[in-house]
């Protein structure tokens, strides 16, 4: 309250009194109001609520005081009630054209007074909580679209899916796929950015959560990119419902490089570094199978142990360069001929396994592929240190899924093996692995 009368001060803090939770702060003057406020704004106190001010101040009046109020942002829109002893139209213009809400002409009866104080302070009240929500919402604004910015910057794809339409992609998203965001925003329906062989998947989901059922909400599925190409993703799905939305927002995530790291360990995982030929771990789960399938068809499978002859003094005398390129040479001679449901693996160092399944059906016969074996892998290897020569001993068993298990094959095919090395090398020879019976090629 600025006002110079103290009659007028102690009616109107009389009148506010009546008012819940109202504190006057007077003031003389407009320049000491002028002197004041923008101490309080700095230091972060509460701002007033409500400024009644004199028309007629010493000084700067009433008047000038109101515009210069309307020009502190702090405060520019708390209203103001403007005091006067003029009532004439161009008092009550100049007042209202500075910024005033409010004018009263003196004298003034205290029940008219408080009326008009109680509306101007449920004004300000509405004011107020309509500048909270704003800020707040300006808030979130500023916070979405920071993490909307974020997630495009991390190459994560964002987009939000109403009534089977996009309403909403990132730059992700459109970086992702070659669409532009008005080009997606178009289509009236969104499963044309899945790659057809996800589409069915992708539906069915949609429709689950649309009618609130449960629903794959992680999975990987693929988009079909402007220029023809799939593009394999993650897919994140959650639902959006608020007063005014009803849909789903999805997070992409492009795993291309994920799925080629993936299959690449897994090869690792899988197959031998040096030959490329299955390691013992997938020969194990493939030889499962296989006793697996024999079982319920009842026919034999037959495993042939392959060990070098003559490996280390190659190794020694050549180098493990030598060596390993002739082991390279072996595994390429080893998988010539073999069928498509056949396997060719290694085992360590100098250790080959052949895998022969439904040979009594037509099949190679073991004997034969042995012998064949024995053939190709005497010839001459050229190698980085000179020119070398190895035989190979040969021991086959054979296995019923009924009986056997991969560890007695492999073992039965070992002792097979040692008994060629035996024999002089550069043979085979065949064991049953249920009966140990040995015959020599």
């Amino acid at each position: 309250m600025v006002d110079r009368d103290p009659v007028i001060r102690r009616l109107i803090i009389s009148v506010a009194k009546s008012t819940a939770d109202t504190e006057v702060v007077e003031f003389a003057s407009a320049e000491s109001l002028m002197a004041a406020l923008p101490q309080t704004i700095a230091a972060g106190d509460e701002l007033p609520a409500l400024i009644v001010a004199e028309m007629a101040l010493p000084g700067m009046d009433g008047v000038a005081l109101c515009a210069w109020l309307k020009m502190q942002p702090a405060v520019a829109e708390v209203p103001l009630i403007m005091l006067s002893e003029d009532g004439s139209e161009e008092a009550l213009a100049r007042a209202f054209s500075a910024g005033a809400h409010d004018f009263a002409v003196k004298p003034f009866a205290s029940h008219a007074l408080l009326t008009r104080l109680r509306v101007s302070l449920r004004m300000s009240a509405a004011m107020n909580a309509q500048r909270i929500a704003e800020r707040r919402i300006n808030t979130e604004l500023q916070l979405n679209r920071a993490m909307i910015n974020s997630l495009s910057n991390m190459g994560e794809g964002l987009m939000v899916i109403e009534k089977q339409q996009f309403t909403f992609v990132n730059e992700a998203l459109c970086r992702m796929s070659g669409f532009e965001a008005e080009e997606l925003a178009e289509w009236p329906n969104f499963l044309q950015l899945f790659h057809p062989d996800e589409r069915d998947r992708i539906i069915v989901n949609h429709r689950r959560r649309i009618i609130g059922a449960t629903f794959e909400s992680h999975y990987r599925t693929a988009l079909l990119c402007k220029n023809g190409e799939r593009l394999d993703i993650e897919f994140a799905v959650a639902m959006l419902t608020t007063p005014t939305h009803n849909g789903v927002v999805c997070l992409v995530r492009d795993i291309r490089k994920q799925m080629e790291l993936e299959q690449r360990l897994r090869y690792l995982a899988e197959y031998d570094a040096l030959t490329g030929l299955p390691n013992r771990l997938l020969l194990q789960d493939r030889l499962q199978q296989a006793l697996r399938r024999s079982a319920r068809t009842g026919r034999a499978i037959a495993l042939l142990f392959i060990d070098l002859d003559g490996f280390k003094q190659i190794n020694d005398t050549l180098g493990h360069a030598a060596g390993d390129d002739l082991l390279r040479q072996v595994s390429s001679k080893l998988s010539e001929g073999l069928r498509a449901s056949d396997t060719a693996g290694r085992l360590a160092g100098d250790e080959f396994i052949i895998l022969l399944e439904d040979f009594q059906n037509g099949g190679p016969d073991p004997s034969a592929v042995a012998a064949r074996l024995l053939g190709n892998l005497a010839n001459a290897y050229c190698l980085p240190g000179g020119e070398a020569k190895i035989s190979a001993s040969i021991g086959i068993a054979f296995g019923h899924g009924d009986c056997d298990t991969p560890e007695l094959l492999l073992q039965a095919a070992d002792s097979a093996m040692y008994k060629a090395k035996q024999a002089g090398k550069n043979t085979y020879v065949l064991l049953r692995a249920e009966d140990g019976d040995a015959v020599q090629a």
